[in-house]
Formats: C-alpha cells, sequence, structure tokens
C-alpha cells in the first residue's frame, strides 16, 4: 500500500488499532484464566484508546496539514495480524501475549520513524516524531502494568 496524504495514515493506524482492540476484547471474553482475561482486557483498552487518540488528532489536526501528501511515500506495510492470534491468546501465556504486543508497537515506531524522515517539512516530521513517541509511551506504559497481571 502506498501512502498518499497524512489523514490516509491516520485513518490507517486508526483501523489497525481498532482490528486489534476487536481481537483482544473477543479474546478475553472467552478466556478461562482470570489473569490472561485481565491481560487481553487491558490491551483491548489500550488499542481503543490508541484508536481513539488517532481519530482525536485527525480532528484536531489542521486541514492542510491532514492534507499533505507524499509524493514519494514509502511502501509501507501494516504489521500482519497473524492467522494463529487466535491460538496465541488461548495459549495462557502472557509473557508470549506481552511480547507479541510489544512487537507490535515496535513495527508501528518504525512505521512513524520511517514516515518521519519521508516527510518534506518540520510540521509532518513533527507529527509523525509525536505518533512514535505515543507507541513507545503506549509500550512502556503496557510492559509495567502487565507485571500487574502476573500477581493475579
Amino acid at each position: 500500500m502506498r501512502f498518499k496524504t497524512v489523514q490516509e495514515i491516520l485513518d490507517w493506524a486508526a483501523q489497525f488499532h481498532g482490528r486489534l482492540a476487536d481481537l483482544f476484547n473477543a479474546a478475553s471474553a472467552v478466556h478461562q484464566r482470570q489473569r490472561v482475561g485481565l491481560l487481553l482486557e487491558y490491551i483491548a483498552d489500550e488499542e481503543s484508546r490508541l484508536r481513539n487518540s488517532l481519530k482525536s488528532y485527525e480532528v484536531e489536526g489542521a486541514d492542510r496539514l491532514l492534507a499533505t501528501w507524499f509524493d514519494k511515500a514509502p511502501d509501507i506495510q501494516l504489521p500482519e495480524i497473524p492467522e494463529n492470534l487466535s491460538a496465541l491468546l488461548e495459549s495462557g501465556k502472557t509473557d508470549t501475549i506481552l511480547e507479541y504486543v510489544v512487537t507490535l508497537r515496535d513495527q508501528m515506531i518504525d512505521v512513524y520513524i520511517n514516515l518521519r524522515e519521508q516527510a518534506n517539512n518540520d510540521s509532518i516530521r513533527a507529527v509523525f516524531d509525536s505518533l512514535a513517541q505515543m507507541e513507545h509511551n503506549e509500550k512502556l506504559t503496557l510492559v509495567r502494568d502487565a507485571r500487574h497481571f502476573e500477581d493475579v
């Protein structure tokens, strides 16, 4: 997929986080182990929050900024949600689930950094710096908070 505008990139990222939120929510509702169910629910909430942050970014962003085109945008692939995600979530291994989510966060950070490097003005670079920082902060919070689920 070739990105065209900042708006399309934000839409893409919001859809990705929304899809993950739905998957983690569904998994948390049926998981038998309380600790894993709580972790999955927490991750689903975080994904929903990221989606909502991106949506509000779209609403609050200047139209001119959101309409900025990337003439030579890199061909960046959306991080894949593996077909075996259900099996991974049902495994009940919190460290495996956490590792997967951290990997997704790192992939999104890489996407934003790549886009920042391709940006042709400071305002657009600032947008992608901000998004990369948001993903990084969420990753750190997730790892910290996931330790509490080990105590449950």
